[in-house]
């Protein structure tokens, strides 16, 4: 998974004012008044662009069935066995434990659902590339598309101006699938030590005995979010980006219904690490919080 704009306390930078915060209102401006009628109408044709009204079970299995885009990878094998490409290895691998090819090195679980899915994606590194590194991620996608949302229209301008292009699998909630199955060095695999047999070995181990028994129960919304909302291993907020995954959980709970209270309650004890995500000149954690819900409620409500 290619890596994603800096998001946590120790890689985002925090942007500085000499002024306090304010609440910000509507999508441009500041002020202190709630939202008005305008302001909400501006939410949603603002989310309009996120959730097209063809943004629809059809349209989905549509874009999941596209063709992925092709490129190189690295070969694996020696002079007993014949070199295959990294990515048909893989493959072919993942799809004894429950995996579906849908991009270059990147597949989902067969046993995800409409609600959650279950993503793996890897990458090589090194000078030859011949060190393997993967991620683990959940998503839901419209979910998804609501964090884009709010990362574009409340960001500070940092992560604003590198205008990262996320892959069509991206998952904002995600970990290391190396940490998780205990490798070391830098939680990544050194193929040129490894034959075509024993990476298979590794890798289906890993995902039956570390990776399903952590997150092979997740398949609704309300187990996704009973998830989402702990600050546990083996995705903590801090490597997910606190001001993204909360956009995520501000969504999953109003979809499922969660009094916006509830979900505020525990977003709040985040606020400091909000400020190093957030365009926190122009308001602050709560204001942002408040936003948040407000423009979830404007994502899930029916559409005319």
């Amino acid at each position: 998974m290619a890596t994603a704009p800096a998001r946590n306390s120790q890689e985002a930078q925090q942007s500085s004012s000499k002024q306090s915060p304010q609440s910000i209102s509507g999508i441009i401006g500041l002020g202190v008044e709630p939202p008005s009628e305008a302001e909400h109408i501006r939410a949603k044709r603002f989310l309009a662009t996120v959730f097209p009204p063809e943004w629809d079970r059809e349209a989905r299995a549509a874009f999941a069935s596209e063709p992925p885009e092709e490129d190189s990878n690295i070969a694996i094998g020696d002079k007993v066995e014949k070199p295959r490409k990294l990515d048909d290895v893989l493959t072919q691998v993942f799809s004894e434990v429950g995996y579906k090819r849908v991009a270059k090195l990147t597949y989902r679980a067969q046993w995800s659902t409409d609600e959650v899915e279950h993503i793996l994606a890897f990458e090589t590194y090194g000078t030859p590339k011949m060190f393997l590194h993967g991620d683990a991620g959940l998503r839901n996608r419209d979910a998804e598309a609501f964090g884009k949302a709010c990362e574009s229209r409340y960001a500070n301008e940092l992560i604003r101006k590198i205008n990262y292009v996320y892959p069509p699998f991206h998952c904002s909630v995600h970990a290391s699938f190396g940490k998780i199955a205990g490798w070391r060095m830098r939680h990544s695999l050194n193929t040129a030590e490894l034959s075509q047999a024993e990476l298979a070995k590794t890798m289906v181990k890993a995902v039956r005995e570390k990776l399903v028994p952590c997150v092979g129960g997740i398949k609704s919304l309300a187990t996704y979010y009973q998830f989402l909302a702990k600050d546990e291993e083996p995705m903590r907020w801090f490597r997910n980006g606190e001001y993204y995954r909360a956009a995520i959980v501000a969504y999953v709970g109003r979809k499922l219904g969660v009094p916006a209270s509830s979900i505020a309650a525990i977003l709040r004890p985040y606020c400091k690490e909000l400020l190093n995500g957030i365009d926190n000149k122009a308001f602050t954690p709560e204001a942002y919080i408040e936003r948040i819900l407000l423009d979830a409620d404007t994502a899930i409500a029916p559409r005319n």
